[in-house]
């Protein structure tokens, strides 16, 4: 991976990325997330090396890093609890970029659909992923129940447990 893949988003100005497919898009950001790994990795066993307590979230957290050699023991021995967050389809992601303005100070209402799309192709890679992995998916919604909700799963269940998945 290269910088250009871990920067895409913020180097190419929002009219020039949207000039691309869905699935291209989807594809820009699954390079993204892969560009990112190692660093998320540091950062990650730095929290875990200073016994911090922590949540790291974002669109760019592969769930490819249960699989890392470092982080496994954390994994294993319950330090590090890992979960997907299901924002919805495009519709529930359109609204949700409408409500939190994200990236609307560039785009205009017509390419918000655009912008959600992509977003749901990604989100149903890194399900489809996180499945693999078995990782637990908690529904983003409703938001007022989502820490008490993401709390219960990551309490009762660990990685790899059949139970794990919140449908």
């Amino acid at each position: 991976m290269t910088d250009d893949d871990a920067f895409f988003f913020d180097r190419v100005p929002l009219a020039d990325w949207l000039l691309d497919d869905a699935d291209v898009l989807r594809d820009r950001m699954i390079a993204t997330s892969e560009a990112m790994r190692a660093s998320m990795r540091i950062i990650i066993a730095n929290h875990l090396a200073l016994g911090d307590r922590c949540v790291i979230e974002g669109d760019c957290v592969h769930p490819d890093l249960v699989r890392d050699p470092e982080l496994a023991a954390a994994i294993a021995n319950g330090s590090l609890r890992v979960i997907c967050l299901d924002g919805g389809g495009a519709a529930e992601i359109a609204a949700s970029l409408l409500v939190r303005a994200r990236q609307l100070a560039e785009a205009r209402r017509a390419e918000i659909g655009q912008i959600a799309a992509f977003h749901a192709l990604y989100a149903a890679w890194m399900q489809e992923t996180s499945r693999r992995h078995r990782i637990p998916i908690v529904t983003s919604r409703p938001f007022g129940t989502l820490a008490d909700r993401t709390m219960t799963i990551t309490r009762a269940s660990r990685l790899l447990s059949d139970d794990a998945v919140e449908e």
